[in-house]
């Protein structure tokens, strides 16, 4: 994103959060019992792409409690005893009544002036006889699943407008599920997000955007007062970085010591399953060919990132040992080695285009994700590896699914 972009992104982000601020107190009190409006999003099956959603209200609501530590919009969910297969259920039977439509996800509907979505957590051990029972994840664009749609929401809703529904599948920066979705829904596992598009490790855009110490810190004070949670029982994903250097020029190394101190603050939380992400390559990202002179700075920075990430981990797991914690696992994903093995054997993945983007945007620009780019003419999507000019496919993001089992620790029995 061009320098421009970004100070534009700024005042996009402070205008949200600022709107998104008072939405958040229109609500309260939050740490009471509620009931929620329970939100069911589908995916349109006419859409060759895939990418197309929609939303629908399930008739009746569910019981639970609000939780929000800070006032942006994507720090809030809201945590219910009903059974995740209960809600499932609601949300099957309503979009059953629809042609052409799957289901995806359920959410719930906040009670303030925007009545925005927002996540659920299912509260209690929601899988005991397995070795992990649920995921949650940090990081940016590649593992939000609609976090920065939300509070993107606030914003263009006072101006009558509102994210393109048909180019980015349920607010994810694909055309469909992200790889931690893919990875979860294997497993038959829960799976919450506090991943923010455009998030860097430290807070970004005045801070305005929470870094990914900023996320684990929001999900610890939320969860800390939820009654039976353990940590412990949580596969905790972190891939984080590509916009310290895709979106910014911050300094490699500095970076891996930040990211060593958000590992140990995971880890003094309770996390004890830990799996850590290297960066792909993204300098080979479509973006990089559109007049950018950047291309092998970011690359050198990449790897300087990912050579850095043995020694953190290295370091956390020595910190925890000398602190007495002996049941610490973490395990690093080589995305940039797997991602490279793409790039030299693309129609081994079912790739025949690796170079251009799926839809057809030809600008480095942060406007094109409020637009509604259409697809280009050649493109069939599960066939390019790059969805827009930066994110991967969703096809892709099955992929990168693959490699968190692969590197996963053997008792996570990861599938």
């Amino acid at each position: 994103m061009s320098r421009k972009g970004r100070k534009l992104a700024a005042a996009f982000a402070c205008a949200a959060s600022l709107l998104t601020s008072t939405a958040v107190f229109a609500q309260a009190p939050f740490a009471d019992t509620h009931t929620a409006t329970l939100r069911c999003l589908y995916q349109d099956l006419t859409d060759p792409t895939g990418a197309r959603t929609g939303e629908i209200e399930a008739p009746g609501s569910i019981a639970g409690t609000w939780r929000y530590p800070k006032v942006w919009s994507w720090s809030k969910f809201f945590t219910t005893y009903t059974p995740q297969a209960e809600v499932d259920a609601l949300c099957e039977k309503a979009v059953a009544g629809l042609p052409d439509a799957r289901y995806v996800q359920a959410r719930v509907a906040g009670t303030g002036l925007l009545q925005l979505s927002y996540q659920i957590w299912y509260t209690g051990d929601v899988k005991p006889d397995a070795p992990i029972e649920r995921i949650v994840s940090f990081g940016d664009s590649l593992t939000d699943t609609g976090n920065m749609s939300t509070v993107s929401q606030t914003f263009l809703s006072f101006f009558g407008g509102a994210l393109p529904s048909s180019t980015w599948f349920a607010g994810r920066f694909s055309n469909g599920p992200s790889w931690v979705e893919y990875l979860a829904s294997r497993n038959a596992l829960t799976h919450n997000s506090w991943a923010v598009g455009g998030a860097q490790t430290e807070d970004a855009q005045f801070g305005l955007i929470n870094g990914i110490e900023s996320q684990i810190k929001s999900f610890f004070d939320s969860v800390d007062v939820i009654p039976d949670y353990k940590p412990e029982r949580t596969l905790f994903t972190f891939l984080v970085a590509g916009n310290d250097f895709v979106n910014d020029s911050k300094y490699a190394t500095d970076i891996v010591r930040l990211q060593r101190e958000a590992l140990n603050n995971l880890v003094d939380g309770g996390a004890r399953k830990i799996l850590v992400v290297e960066l792909p390559n993204v300098s080979v990202a479509p973006v990089f060919d559109m007049g950018r002179k950047d291309r092998e700075a970011v690359h050198q920075r990449v790897y300087t990132y990912n050579s850095g990430l043995d020694g953190i981990i290295a370091n956390v797991k020595k910190r925890a040992q000398e602190q007495g914690i002996l049941d610490l696992e973490i395990r690093k994903v080589p995305a940039y080695a797997k991602f490279d093995q793409v790039l030299r054997s693309p129609a081994s993945y079912g790739f025949d285009n690796i170079k251009n983007s799926c839809l057809e945007i030809d600008s480095d620009s942060f406007f094109n994700y409020i637009k509604t780019p259409k697809p280009r003419d050649y493109c069939v999507a599960d066939r390019f590896m790059f969805w827009d000019t930066l994110h991967p496919s969703t096809k892709m993001h099955e992929v990168m699914s693959r490699w968190a089992t692969e590197y996963g620790a053997p008792a996570w029995e990861l599938k």
